[in-house]
């Protein structure tokens, strides 16, 4: 898996099997050993911030030729959170989802700028594997 579409669509089929409560997830895949903490923006990390600890609410566009399935969505104090595949040889399937709140900590505490895969493994609640 070389590309962060591919991790969508896994992890799509993946949450529709195991996800059984409303959350806000930003997919990272990490071409290596690490993600570099600036590869998750900083608006990223607002709406995250927002959608957990208060109320996120998104217009979705009317653009393309998709039919959206509604106009917007209001997220109100759900669990959020950053969701990392590292991918290092052939076949890692295996990814770590960091509560959003966890993830800032851990970042803002940091001696490094970026995070390992046995890092974000100690601080993930949810190790998900997808399926190939």
């Amino acid at each position: 898996m070389q590309k962060e579409k591919d991790f969508q669509l896994k992890f799509t089929r993946w949450a529709k099997a195991n996800i059984q409560e409303t959350c806000a997830v930003e997919l990272k895949l990490a071409k290596g050993v690490s993600l570099p903490f600036n590869s998750v923006a900083d608006h990223q990390i607002i709406n995250l911030l927002s959608a957990h600890r208060r109320t996120l609410v998104f217009k979705i566009p009317d653009v393309g030729y998709d039919l959206k399935p509604f106009d917007c969505f209001v997220l109100a104090q759900v669990k959020a959170y950053i969701a990392i595949l590292f991918h290092v040889k052939r076949g890692d399937n295996e990814f770590y989802m960091i509560p959003i709140e966890d993830f800032v900590r851990f970042r803002d505490n940091a001696a490094r700028k970026s995070i390992t895969k046995e890092e974000a493994k100690s601080i993930a609640s949810i190790i998900g594997e997808l399926k190939t």
